[in-house]
């Protein structure tokens, strides 16, 4: 697909984020910088964990929560099963087709958003990356700070 169709989905994917009323809160790990997949599970329960304990009263008010998993990664979507039923008990989690659901999409974005945002201050972008995201004058990494992040920022889950 040409870089500037897809420019444009992702556009109109941001600004379906900005218009909807939704927050969001995601986490980036690294098994290099951990050791071992233990550890990145370890920390990955123990992260979930804490935000739905700090977050118990959000969680509480609900009826039913439904996580939406696409089991991408079996162990993830094992790991996410336990950690919220450890805590809840009104959960459920359903597999979902990502083409069907739009607020899957926007969650998709706000998690990649995430790991671009890690990727500034860490290693840097790629090449592609940063054809991707930069304009006629504007670096990448300022395009994505001013135009997508801040969007991400204002959708901020949490207190």
């Amino acid at each position: 697909m040409p870089l500037a169709d897809r420019r444009a989905i992702f556009r109109l994917l941001m600004a379906f984020l900005h218009r909807c009323e939704v927050t969001s809160h995601s986490w980036v790990f690294s098994k290099r910088e951990l050791g071992n997949s233990d550890l990145l599970v370890s920390r990955m329960s123990r992260e979930i964990g804490a935000l739905i304990r700090e977050e118990y009263t959000f969680f509480a008010d609900w009826e039913r929560i439904v996580i939406y998993y696409d089991n991408g990664q079996k162990e993830l979507t094992n790991l996410v099963n336990s950690v919220f039923n450890a805590h809840l008990t009104n959960v459920e989690i359903r597999k979902v087709v990502p083409s069907d659901y739009s607020l899957f999409q926007v969650a998709d974005l706000c998690c990649t958003l995430s790991l671009v945002r890690h990727k500034i201050t860490s290693t840097g972008l790629s090449t592609s990356e940063k054809d991707f995201f930069s304009t006629p004058g504007t670096s990448a990494e300022r395009a994505l700070k001013k135009g997508y992040l801040k969007t991400l920022d204002g959708k901020k889950f949490g207190s």
